[in-house]
């Protein structure tokens, strides 16, 4: 599936007479582009700014899990003796460690809750998320003041639907 989307420039950060910066309020669509925790942290929190669309870009499924390491890397939270994960690591060279923590984090996740804030995102039909997708293509259109971001997804990514976008929306 290939989209097209087209974004206008969100205005920046406005300063009232002496007031806190403003923050700027979307009307238009947003494409975030991640798969971890805080590319759905800034996808819900657009959404409650009121974009008017969302769309989350993860080049692969998106990992739902309470810590962004195995439970071995946290037991000791639990108890008052390392766990095996720990000590290994502990008892390693530098250069070792760093292969360590490198294995024990293969990659951006999201907590349970970031998920179903997504999924309520979605179901309010406030936005999507497209797993398994890449953006090919992003050109600034300065006369048209937007982006124009194409967006090549696999056929049975979430948020279905092969529409181009258009306008500033």
């Amino acid at each position: 599936m290939l989209l097209l989307l087209l974004l206008p420039l969100p205005s920046p950060l406005r300063r009232c007479s002496g007031s806190e910066p403003q923050r700027p309020r979307g009307t238009g669509r947003l494409v975030v582009v991640g798969g971890g925790l805080s590319a759905a942290q800034l996808a819900a929190f657009a959404c409650r700014l009121g974009w008017r669309s969302v769309t989350l870009v993860s080049r692969s499924e998106l990992t739902v899990r309470p810590f962004d390491v195995g439970g071995g890397w946290v037991a000791s939270l639990l108890s008052p003796e390392l766990g095996a994960e720990e000590a290994a690591f502990f008892a390693a060279p530098p250069e070792e460690r760093l292969w360590q923590l490198r294995e024990a984090r293969p990659g951006g996740s999201l907590t349970p809750e970031a998920r179903r804030r997504l999924a309520e995102m979605e179901l309010r039909g406030a936005g999507r998320v497209l797993e398994r997708a890449e953006v090919r293509r992003a050109s600034w259109r300065p006369k048209a003041a937007e982006w124009e971001v194409c967006v090549c997804a696999a056929a049975d990514s979430q948020g279905g639907g092969g529409e181009g976008g258009g306008g500033q929306g």
